[in-house]
């Protein structure tokens, strides 16, 4: 959606050791940045009392119908319970060209349930919902919806507020510390979910673009963004990520959440999508100009 955020851009591959306008070190803060927004939202979302809830909000986007901006809301339902609200975009800015495709990239990342209909029957959000063991599948598809539907740049376009019992159980909440807690595991099979925290740092950034773009990324992109990094180590870690990935979506088809499983295949997907890109990467630089004047024996 191209008139949304006022200050946002759009990843691009670019040439020359720069993606999308930006170095590939500037490229690496902002993936940590993302991660540890999404990982703090997780620790926030797994430990609030019930009967609260998370506003997160596009802070720098135009303002759409009714005043309202991009949002996304977690609410814990009850001790057990969590329900997760978006905007629907085609309602929010009912005059942009781009209104259905990102609808539908919406409704890819898992929001299929229809929110209550306002009085003339229009729906202006959708839902999702899980159990408050899964607030580590809930953020990862919060933060994927304010970055691939809204293209929201960094997260400090972003603002985040609580509301609970009470007015002290209202207030910001601030989601882009370094903290040194860890996103919640529960001690069941089924909330063990593939961790990226332990991936190197050039191998995040380079599935931050394929994600983005959903596809393989050029062997340019590939070099500007892991500079130095073995391909073939950052390629062989990228893969094991996408068969843990789809193991993960298996077990959560296998447990009833059809839900937790599409968005756990589209993780492997585009884990996929990252090491077939390493793949490329390294093939251009084994057969590059150096590669051919040493096989000539020089």
């Amino acid at each position: 959606m191209h008139t949304v955020i006022d200050e946002g851009a759009h990843v691009g591959a670019g040439r020359e050791g720069r993606v999308g306008g930006f170095d590939a070190g500037f490229d690496a803060v902002v993936a940590d940045a993302w991660h540890r927004f999404e990982s703090n939202l997780a620790v926030h979302v797994a430990t609030m009392p019930e009967g609260t809830y998370i506003t997160i909000t596009s802070a720098q986007a135009s303002h759409g119908q009714r005043g309202q901006r991009p949002y996304v809301d977690v609410v814990a339902v009850d001790a057990e319970r969590m329900v997760c609200v978006a905007a629907l975009p085609s309602y929010l800015y009912p005059e942009d060209p781009d209104r259905d495709a990102c609808d539908r990239r919406l409704h890819g990342l898992g929001w299929s349930e229809p929110g209550r209909p306002m009085a003339d029957g229009t729906i202006m959000d959708y839902t999702l919902d899980g159990p408050r063991d899964e607030a580590d599948l809930l953020a990862t598809v919060a933060i994927a919806t304010f970055r691939e539907v809204w293209n929201v740049p960094h997260p400090s376009f972003l603002s985040a507020w609580t509301v609970g019992p009470g007015e002290e159980g209202s207030g910001p909440v601030a989601l882009t510390h370094v903290t040194d807690d860890v996103r919640p595991r529960a001690a069941t099979t089924r909330s063990v979910t593939p961790s990226v925290d332990s991936l190197p740092t050039p191998l995040r950034s380079l599935h931050t673009f394929c994600e983005l773009v959903g596809s393989i990324v050029d062997s340019a992109t590939v070099r500007s963004v892991c500079g130095t990094a073995d391909l073939r180590e950052l390629r062989i870690l990228a893969r094991a990520h996408a068969r843990e990935c789809a193991e993960h979506a298996d077990r959560c088809r296998t447990d009833g959440s059809e839900m937790s499983s599409r968005v756990w295949r589209r993780q492997a997907r585009s884990w996929s999508h990252t090491a077939d890109s390493l793949r490329v990467g390294g093939s251009a630089t084994s057969s590059g100009p150096d590669s051919a004047a040493k096989s000539a024996g020089s």
